[in-house]
């Protein structure tokens, strides 16, 4: 296999229990105390000027201290500070760097952000620039290392624990993210806790289906109908590539620092066909070509600005041929349109490595051409099998330890760029999918931890005394996709009734009767009488599938995906 690119080779633990709190270098001691017996001992200090991200890290660090503790920490700026007292500087901060603790705060550092806890000195300072939250990573690092977890948009799936003291041994971290951009489809537009608990964010690289919106035919067509194919515009016409250049360089002028864009075909195959197209090769030749042709333009004006996505997918998604050599600037985003109850590198049966799209050896065929190009590469991952299924709105889907090899796998190839697409327009896929969404998240930051460790801490915090039948039971449904023999197309899980055999479904229910009987208090036990309400209105789903098998049918769907 083929890597031209290498990412940031830092690699973050996020786990508490990973990171040692002995003392290490210039670190105190003694703990460090925020709060004592209900009293404010610390104090929270930004810059004079903080960058707006260090100003809301600031105060959701306050607001959660208050929600654990009944106290609120006062916010100051440094200028104001006058006073001999336990300190915690959050961002980037004249008295930061005077500690010892600088990061760059521009686009090329990424997300990358520093904890040191000392005896009189707490450090959260990430770079805040542009879409980077380096600085509130940092402050939710300290959260969960305090004891508190964000497993979910409502409130039952947060962890804050309340205790009238709060007190953390000196420990440090310097993290880097191995992913520069981190995306989840359906939660950009829940509770900011989650996203900055989960690191989700980074970069934005912006790849949605955008010809139409870039050569309108509606606009175009009458007038030069030599623009277009039967549905996707020409793109090897110099005029075209012109236009879209054009506004492109509008929009640098516009705006500083790198510039993201999509070059991304529409939802639909319709390429044109003319004698221009025909000559460069395949359709991924065609859209290499035009991406390539739209960077040299930028080139001329605004060398190093831009960054122009387009999909490997569909129609575009097998490697260009003839292979061509792609301009800086230019990314391949490619959809993993193989078989999703495994991961790519695991090898194949023969009878489904020869399925035309259901198997992961054509996956990783068009990842190393895509990659022998010399592009930037991301990969698009689809988890939603209820655009296929409805049912599996009803059904979990948990497949941690796959996507976690998946993503190493893509780490070590270079890959740069990671979004899933994990719900639709009306459905966030939460809290049905915590597990398989929270283990992906944690992955694209770390993809050295295993699904193990990040579901075991997870099931620590919500489930306490009934942390292990409840990870057993998450185990569960994890085992019957790794199991199941059938291969998937990209959304298109099997029926559930497929996945989940009769030993599943019971064992499964054993691990949360067990956890019911614990002795546990309230909101675990309300966790706990949640999960296994879903469990039996999922069974019952399985069982109505397996007694009419006619409505296990899939619903209407895109044919591309």
């Amino acid at each position: 296999m083929s890597v031209t690119r290498t990412i940031l080779q830092a690699l973050p633990v996020l786990l508490a229990a990973s990171v040692s709190a002995s003392p290490s270098g210039n670190l105190a001691a003694a703990s460090f105390t925020l709060v004592e017996d209900g009293r404010s001992v610390a104090v929270i200090v930004t810059a004079d000027r903080p960058a707006a991200v260090a100003r809301e890290a600031a105060s959701a660090l306050q607001a959660v201290v208050r929600e654990m503790s009944g106290t609120e920490i006062p916010i100051r700026k440094e200028g104001e500070i006058s006073r001999q007292a336990p300190l915690i500087l959050v961002g980037d901060s004249a008295m930061a760097r005077k500690a010892g603790v600088e990061i760059r705060q521009d686009f090329e550092e990424g997300d990358h952000y520093v904890v040191q806890v000392r005896e009189k000195m707490i450090l959260l300072v990430g770079n805040d620039s542009g879409s980077l939250r380096g600085s509130a990573y940092a402050v939710y690092d300290l959260l969960q290392r305090l004891g508190c977890g964000w497993f979910g948009s409502e409130a039952m799936w947060q962890v804050i624990p309340e205790r009238t003291t709060l007190r953390i041994e000196p420990m440090q971290a310097d993290e880097r993210p191995a992913f520069l951009d981190r995306q989840m489809s359906s939660l950009w537009g829940v509770d900011r806790s989650l996203l900055d608990a989960w690191r989700l964010g980074g970069w934005h690289v912006t790849h949605s289906h955008a010809l139409h919106g870039l050569v309108p035919r509606a606009k175009y067509e009458k007038e030069h109908p030599d623009w277009f194919g039967s549905k996707q515009p020409c793109l090897t016409h110099p005029e075209v590539i012109n236009l879209v250049a054009a506004e492109f360089r509008k929009e640098l002028d516009r705006r500083t620092g790198r510039v993201p864009f999509s070059l991304s075909a529409d939802d639909a195959l319709g390429f044109c066909d003319c004698e221009r197209c025909r000559g460069i090769g395949n359709a991924g030749a065609v859209n290499l070509c035009f991406a390539n042709a739209v960077a040299r333009e930028l080139a001329k004006t605004h060398p190093n600005r831009y960054l122009l996505t387009f999909y490997a997918f569909w129609g575009t998604h097998d490697a260009p041929f003839p292979s061509r050599e792609a301009e800086p600037g230019v990314c391949v985003m490619q959809v993993n349109e193989g078989n999703h109850t495994q991961p790519w590198d695991k090898p194949e049966r023969p009878d489904i490595s020869q399925i035309i799209d259901r198997n992961n050896t054509r996956e990783l065929i068009a990842f190393d051409g895509w990659s022998r190009t010399g592009a930037i590469m991301a990969i698009y991952e689809w988890w939603i099998p209820s655009c296929n299924h409805e049912v599996w709105k009803e059904v979990p889907w948990y497949s941690g330890a796959t996507a976690m090899r998946n993503l190493r796998w893509w780490k070590g190839a270079g890959v740069r760029f990671v979004t899933y697409q994990t719900g639709d327009t009306d459905w966030t896929g939460l809290p049905l999918h915590w597990p398989l969404f929270y283990v992906g998240a944690r992955g694209m930051w770390n993809p050295e931890l295993t699904a193990e460790q990040i579901m075991r801490e997870a099931c620590t915090k919500l489930y306490g005394p009934a942390s292990e039948p409840m990870r057993k039971f998450y185990e569960t449904i994890e085992r019957a996709m790794a199991d199941c023999q059938i291969p998937v197309k990209s959304w298109r899980l099997p029926s559930p009734e497929k996945v989940y055999l009769p030993e599943h479904e019971a064992t499964a229910a054993r691990f949360l009767e067990q956890a019911a009987g614990m002795n546990v208090s309230h909101a675990i036990r309300e966790r706990i009488s949640h999960e296994t309400r879903m469990w039996a209105r999922a069974r019952a789903v399985i069982g109505g599938l397996r007694s009419n098998p006619q409505e296990a049918k899939p619903s209407a769907q895109n044919p591309g995906m």
